[in-house]
């Protein structure tokens, strides 16, 4: 057990029980320690072990480097710990995790204006579905065994496909996603 040989440390963890003004004994109980235990610890007199720091740390959302070296602010940005605890379940990887935090820090503006240039996306590729099916397929049969009203019915096919093909287009332009500059 690694044990932290700086005085400093004491009083801020004496800090951080006083900032949620509980009791010794309240604190030490949430820390899973004896009130004794945290006496001796704010009082200087034995030197703070890394399990006790883990469970300030991770019980009040106090940050560890300020508990470890009374750098940056005492508290977490909870919104960052919730990203955390989120990557860590989710299993992101970094990329996915950096991705994650730029887009909560986006105004919401900026997310609307993100949501709807992804949804304009999503719409495109909607629609280049629907042109892919709007392609007619030829018979296996050739065009010299087909009717005159199975040749008039193909051709009648691929002219309705087409055009069908040409307005999804138009829309997908009218749409925004393929205006011209």
């Amino acid at each position: 057990m690694a044990i932290v040989k700086f005085p400093d440390i004491n009083r801020r963890v004496k800090e951080v029980r006083l900032y949620f003004n509980l009791k010794q004994g309240e604190f030490a109980h949430r820390i899973g320690i004896k009130q004794s235990s945290l006496s001796s610890i704010e009082n200087i007199a034995v030197n703070v072990s890394d399990r006790v720091i883990k469970d300030i740390y991770s019980g009040f959302d106090v940050s560890e480097t300020w508990l470890r070296t009374g750098e940056g602010n005492m508290f977490v940005d909870k919104a960052e710990t919730a990203l955390t605890k989120a990557a860590e379940l989710l299993k992101l990887d970094d990329i996915e995790q950096r991705f994650l935090s730029a887009y909560l820090s986006l105004d919401q503006e900026q997310r609307q204006n993100f949501k709807e240039f992804w949804r304009q996306i999503a719409v495109a590729y909607n629609s280049q579905d629907e042109i892919a099916a709007t392609v007619v397929t030829r018979p296996a049969v050739s065009d010299k065994k087909l009717t005159r009203a199975q040749k008039e019915e193909l051709m009648k096919q691929q002219l309705d496909a087409e055009e069908k093909r040409e307005m999804l287009l138009a829309s997908t332009t009218i749409n925004g996603f393929g205006k011209m500059a």
